[in-house]
């Protein structure tokens, strides 16, 4: 936020939102801008991840953690608010960035959001 502040490129959404895109998809490598329906489909690409700072969970809690993530990602996008929600299938995470209700000379102020997708539990084979 600071650097387009003193790079002047916080003057209108549409600049921000190209920077915003550009610091998602080439810094962050995020590969995906989704929609509410999109945003559903995450659930099946859920991985559990191993030997990561990641506590474990059992898979029911994991479940009802990605299904609140998900449901709260789509109520924020219908909040009235301008949200871009961003999804990182390698690192399992959702970004969205919110931008406040659109006045009369929308300038660049957001707030970013991130919710971990991922889950760290334990396959038992019998």
């Amino acid at each position: 936020m600071m650097a387009m502040n003193s790079l002047n490129l916080k003057d209108t959404l549409v600049t921000c939102n190209i920077i915003m895109h550009e610091i998602l998809t080439s810094l962050l490598n995020v590969n995906s801008r989704l929609d509410s329906i999109a945003l559903l489909r995450t659930q099946n690409h859920i991985e559990n991840t191993y030997f990561n700072d990641i506590p474990y969970e059992n898979s029911d809690s994991c479940n009802d953690r990605i299904l609140k993530n998900i449901y709260s990602s789509i109520k924020e996008s219908k909040s009235g608010q301008m949200v871009a929600t961003y999804y990182d299938y390698e690192n399992g995470r959702i970004f969205q960035i919110i931008h406040p209700k659109i006045t009369f000379k929308p300038t660049c102020d957001f707030s970013i959001k991130v919710y971990r997708q991922d889950c760290n539990s334990h396959f038992i084979n019998l």
